[in-house]
C-alpha cells in the first residue's frame, strides 16, 4: 500500500512537470511585438487589478492587463480613474473585444514601467528587473 502511494504521489509529480507552467503569462508575451508596439491615449475609467479599462480618444475602450498586484505596490505605482493616460504597448483583438498589453503607462507625468524591451514582464524572472527598475519621474 505504502508503496503504491508513493508511485502515485510520484506519477502525479512527473506529469504535472510535463505541461507547461503558466501559460496565459506565454499567450501575453507572444501577443506583444516590439514591431507592432502602439501608442494609445485615453482616460482610465475602471480599475480592478489585474485588469483596467481604457477609453482611448477614438472612442475604443480597451481592456488592460496590468499584471500582477504585488509589482504595482512593491514599485508604489497607482493607475488613477479619470486621468489623461498614455499607454505604449501591443493591441490584440479576441472575440470583439479590444486587449492592451502595455509596456509603459504615463499618468501624471509618472511612468509605469511593466516590460524589458523586448516584452518580458518585469515581474517574472525573464525580464530580470523583478520590480528593479522602479518608477521613473
Amino acid at each position: 500500500m505504502q508503496k503504491s502511494l508513493i508511485l502515485l504521489i510520484f506519477t502525479f509529480f512527473i506529469s504535472i512537470s510535463a505541461f507547461p507552467q503558466n501559460q496565459n503569462q506565454k499567450k501575453n508575451i507572444n501577443r506583444w511585438s516590439a514591431t507592432k508596439t502602439i501608442t494609445i491615449e485615453g482616460e482610465v475609467i475602471k480599475v480592478q487589478h489585474p485588469l483596467a479599462e481604457l477609453k482611448a480618444s477614438d472612442g475604443k475602450t480597451y481592456t488592460m492587463r496590468l499584471g500582477p498586484l504585488w509589482f504595482w505596490n512593491k514599485n508604489k505605482y497607482e493607475l488613477k480613474v479619470g486621468e489623461k493616460t498614455e499607454v505604449k504597448g501591443s493591441v490584440a483583438e479576441e472575440n470583439g473585444k479590444l486587449y492592451l498589453f502595455p509596456s509603459t503607462i504615463i499618468q501624471d507625468k509618472t511612468t509605469i514601467t511593466l516590460t524589458g524591451d523586448t516584452g518580458q514582464p518585469l515581474w517574472s524572472k525573464g525580464g530580470k528587473g523583478m520590480g528593479k527598475q522602479g518608477r521613473k519621474n
